[in-house]
């Protein structure tokens, strides 16, 4: 399951090709399945219940934005492993309070969020 702030969906649907590509390339497949799209007609609470449910995990693409939404989703929580990724510049200090506190997050080998990144830097992001 991917969550993110609506405002960084072009940049973190960016990183999710990204990495679509190179599990491929590796003969992966993941169902990618973004938190909080509702299909007309369905039930908001009920079908964000089910992909929590449904997810092997949940990916976080980090940024001030979403850090904020988090705060104020105090009852979001998952049975699953939560991975935080640093989409944006984050201090791991302002998760405090929110269901990825006390976890390391992700950035690159020099410390860089993904947005930070240029050129071929942001294809090797993951690596």
């Amino acid at each position: 399951m991917l969550v993110y702030a609506e405002q960084d969906r072009k940049p973190a649907q960016e990183l999710i090709a990204a990495f679509s590509a190179r599990l491929r390339a590796a003969g992966r497949h993941w169902d990618l399945q973004d938190y909080g799209d509702v299909p007309v007609g369905k039930r908001k609470d009920e079908t964000k219940r089910q992909q929590k449910l449904n997810a092997d995990l949940v990916l976080f693409f980090l940024s001030p934005e979403l850090i904020v939404d988090l705060r104020s989703d105090q009852g979001f929580c998952a049975d699953r492993p939560l991975i935080p990724l640093a989409l944006r510049q984050i201090q791991e200090a302002h998760l405090q309070d929110t269901v990825l506190a006390g976890l390391s997050v992700f950035r690159d080998s020099e410390d860089r969020a993904w947005i930070q990144c240029q050129g071929h830097r942001k294809d090797d992001w993951a690596d």
